[in-house]
Parts: structure tokens; C-alpha cells; sequence
């Protein structure tokens, strides 16, 4: 294995040099393209000799290939920001932030939470029909999700431009929004195959097809954006690529695994329904909180605003690999052993994730400075600034993707959904307040007064089910 990763490189520096002597040069991109060849080269050598062959037993080491999954596809992602930010610019950056941030708006409240209630259904309940009957239901919902979000997005647009309404979406060009929507039922399909996948014990097949997408991805804006010059269509474009792997892949592998036909049952997708609605208050409350931000900078400040603090986000955003990775894993043992007889695993991972957090936290936030200038370029210089102070904001949201799990093992929908709603109102109020007035900082602060809610929730759900697990403990001896 060692030779062929040695091989790997040697090939990769080969036709990197190559790419740096062709008519396609352009000044300081003759290592990205070397980085991304390497890096794709590694990647399929992961599938072909990693992930077939390695068994994963217990929970650290799930974790651990998830995690290796997602800092593959972030790679690749840092590749794609450096590429996409010193040919788009802030301005393109803005529009692709503008376009990925409604149609993710969209999808997540489109979701309706049904992937994550199915892993609550999961752990009560499961007979050999399930996976069928549950694609079924996905199936139906994507459907109708669709339709309604694409037609209400028309709407919203001809409104917005030709009758007088509120203008949403400003001067965000209509073919590169179109193409944005297209994505919208394969994003749903992702979110529902990792679900169905995660409960089925074979969440290494979701990471396999991650690490094809976000491969493709970058490969199609090298093609799409560098060579082709197609711009903001280009990046978007390399989106829905990516995706359409990941949703196909996914699929392919739950046919195998399903018995019986796929059927849809009325009364079981309004009984997902009900469920899915009493938590999806959370998913609405996460959307005011991580997504609605974005949108009101655009709409405050213009696009080349947008760019800048959306560059910002998306850097923040990918310090939480290992959390959303232990949280995935941690749904998966809920569905199998119950929200009880996992906390004794999910209280150390929690602490262990919080002290390696923070020490990523103090690194990245210390170097900010030399590296994302690097990865982006001067034009992003205030972006540095506004990602330090948005990692207080990433330490506090590992703690809660972490204990997240609890609140959805015990049932306590409601709960964690009033909880997402107050914190995701104060953000709006706040960045409603402050944005007019101190423009991206406005934002940075919003985030900082949330952080200090989300703080107090997280501690108050952890006491409560140490508590809890102890009086459990007392009562069983």
C-alpha cells in the first residue's frame, strides 16, 4: 500500500508539472491543480484498498472513517475555495453563496426532518419491510417537496422581477439559479440515504460515494471554472455533479439491501409526518440560525459583502468534521442499542470532541492569518477577522451536535425545537439590529450573543441527563 501511495504522488507531481507548461497556466495555480491531481489519485486509493476491506467494530474507529470521509472531501473543498475565490472573486462568490444558501433553506425545511425521525423510528421499531416501506415514503415526499419548492420559487421570482412584489433574490442571474434548484431533490436524497444507511450499519457505503462526489467536484470546477470559464454556472454545475454521485450511490445500495418491493402505507407517512413536524421546529430554528445570516448580509450589504462573510462561514464550518462525524455514528448506535446504554460512550466522546476542538480552534485561529490568505487571496482579508471569532461559535455547536442526540433518542421533539427557535429568533433580531450598523461585523456579533444561549442550553441538557442516567443507574441496583 505504502509503494502505490508513493506512485500515487510521483504521478501526481508528473502531470502537475505538465498542467503548469500547458496554455491553461495561470499565475499561482500550477499547485492547486498539482494538489487536487494528488489528492484525487489518494482518494480512489482509499476506495480500492480502504474502505472494501477494513471492518469497523466499534465506535472510535466509525468515527474515525467518517471523519477520514469528510477531511477527504474538505481537501478537495480548500482546493475548490482557492480556485473558485481568485477566479470568481467576491462579487461570484456572493452569487454562488446567495443561490447555495436558498435552495439550502429550502431543502432543510423541506426535509421535514423525516431522516433524522427515522432514526428515532428506528430504535423502537424495525421489521424486515421497513427499508422499503421507508423509501417509499422518501420517495413520495421528495416528490411533493419538489414541486411545491420549485414552483413557489418561480413564483417568488416572476413576483419579485415583473409584479411588484419583494425582489428576494436581487440581481442573482436566473440560469445559475435554475441550475442551484436542480440540486434540491438530490440534496433531500442525501440527507435520506445517509439516514437509511446509518441505521442499516453501513455508513462506510455513504462515504465511499462521498469521497467520488467531492472528487468529481473538484475535477468539474477545475474543467468547468479554469478551463471552460464558465464562472458562477461552472461552480454550480460541479455542485450538482457532486450530488447526483452521492444521491445514485446511495440509492443503488439501499435497492440491494431492501426486502420486497418498495411500497408507500398512507397512514405510516402521516404518522413520519406528525413526528417529522414536532421536531422540525429545530430544522426551521437551525435555518434562522446558520442560514438566514447569509441571506440578510446579501440583502444589507450586496454580493462582494456576501462573498467575503460567506468565505468566513464556510471555513468555520468545516472545523466540524469530527462533530457531525460523532454525532452520525452516535445515531447510528441509538437506532441499535437505545438513547440510555450509549450516554456512558456519547459523555466521554463529548469531552474528547470538545478538547480537540478547541485546540483546533486556538491553531487555526492563531494562523488565520497566513493560511486563508493563502487559500483565497487579499481580496478576503477581512474574512480572517470574522472566522476567529466565528470558531467561539464552532466550539459551542460541537457541544450540541454531540447532545443532540439525546434530546432525539428521548422523543423530546418539542423541546428541542423550542430551544432552536428562540436561539434562531435572537439571531434574526440581533443581525436585524446590528448588521445595518456595523455592516459584516453586525453579523459576527449576532452570532457571538446566540453562541452564549446555545451555551446555557447545552450545559442545562447535560446536567439533566447525567441526572437522569444516575437515578436509572440507582433504581436498577
Amino acid at each position: 500500500m505504502i509503494e502505490k501511495l508513493a506512485i500515487a504522488v510521483a504521478i501526481g507531481h508528473f502531470y502537475s508539472e505538465k498542467l503548469a507548461d500547458s496554455s491553461l497556466r495561470k499565475t499561482n495555480h500550477e499547485l492547486i491543480r498539482g494538489s487536487l491531481i494528488n489528492t484525487s489519485i489518494l482518494g480512489f486509493l482509499m476506495l480500492h484498498h480502504w474502505l472494501p476491506y477494513t471492518t469497523m467494530p466499534t465506535i472510535l474507529s466509525k468515527i474515525i472513517q467518517t471523519s477520514g470521509a469528510k477531511i477527504y472531501a474538505v481537501l478537495l473543498s480548500i482546493i475548490a475555495i482557492s480556485i473558485t475565490a481568485r477566479w470568481l472573486g467576491p462579487e461570484g462568490r456572493g452569487i454562488v453563496a446567495t443561490i447555495s444558501t436558498w435552495v439550502l433553506i429550502f431543502t432543510d425545511i423541506g426535509d421535514l426532518s423525516l431522516s433524522t425521525v427515522l432514526v428515532f423510528k428506528a430504535s423502537k421499531k424495525r421489521g424486515e419491510t421497513w427499508l422499503s416501506g421507508a423509501m417509499g415514503m422518501l420517495s413520495v415526499h421528495t416528490i411533493i417537496i419538489t414541486a411545491f419548492s420549485w414552483s413557489l420559487i418561480a413564483f417568488l421570482y416572476v413576483g419579485g422581477h415583473y409584479l411588484g412584489l419583494p425582489n428576494l433574490f436581487g440581481e442573482t442571474p436566473l440560469i445559475p439559479l435554475i441550475v442551484g434548484f436542480i440540486t434540491l431533490p438530490l440534496i433531500l436524497w442525501d440527507a435520506f440515504t445517509k439516514s437509511l444507511l446509518n441505521i442499516e450499519d453501513k455508513l462506510n457505503v455513504y462515504n465511499k460515494y462521498q469521497i467520488i462526489g467531492s472528487t468529481s467536484n473538484a475535477l468539474s470546477i477545475v474543467l468547468l471554472v479554469v478551463v471552460s470559464g464558465l464562472g458562477v454556472l461552472g461552480v454550480l454545475l460541479s455542485k450538482l455533479l457532486w450530488q447526483a454521485v452521492v444521491a445514485w450511490g446511495g440509492i443503488k445500495e439501499l435497492l440491494k439491501r431492501k426486502t420486497g418491493a418498495i411500497h408507500f402505507k398512507r397512514d405510516n407517512y402521516i404518522d413520519l409526518l406528525t413526528d417529522g413536524m414536532k421536531m422540525h421546529l429545530n430544522i426551521i430554528g437551525a435555518v434562522m440560525l446558520t442560514n438566514i445570516d447569509i441571506v440578510m448580509v446579501s440583502a444589507y450589504l450586496g454580493n462582494a459583502q456576501t462573498g467575503i462573510y460567506q468565505m468566513a462561514v464556510q471555513t468555520s464550518l468545516m472545523m466540524m468534521i469530527v462533530p457531525y462525524a460523532v454525532m452520525t455514528v452516535l445515531q447510528g448506535e441509538l437506532s441499535r442499542k437505545g438513547v440510555h446504554a450509549i450516554w456512558g460512550h456519547q459523555k466521554k466522546l463529548l469531552f474528547l470532541t470538545l478538547a480537540f476542538m478547541i485546540g483546533a480552534a486556538l491553531f487555526t485561529g492563531f494562523t488565520a492569518k497566513w493560511w486563508l490568505l493563502w487559500l483565497a487571496g487579499e481580496e478576503f482579508a477581512q474574512a480572517v477577522t470574522i472566522f476567529q471569532y466565528l470558531l467561539v461559535w464552532v466550539v459551542v455547536s460541537t457541544a450540541t451536535a454531540i447532545l443532540s442526540v439525546q434530546w432525539i433518542g428521548r422523543g423530546y421533539f418539542l423541546q428541542l425545537s423550542f430551544a432552536s427557535i428562540l436561539t434562531g429568533t435572537l439571531n434574526i433580531g440581533l443581525n436585524a439590529l446590528l448588521i445595518p450598523k456595523y455592516g459584516i461585523m453586525g453579523a459576527v456579533w449576532a452570532t457571538m450573543g446566540t453562541a452564549v444561549l446555545a451555551l446555557l442550553i447545552n450545559i442545562g441538557m447535560y446536567i439533566f441527563v447525567e441526572l437522569d442516567n444516575k437515578k436509572r443507574t440507582v433504581q436498577a441496583s
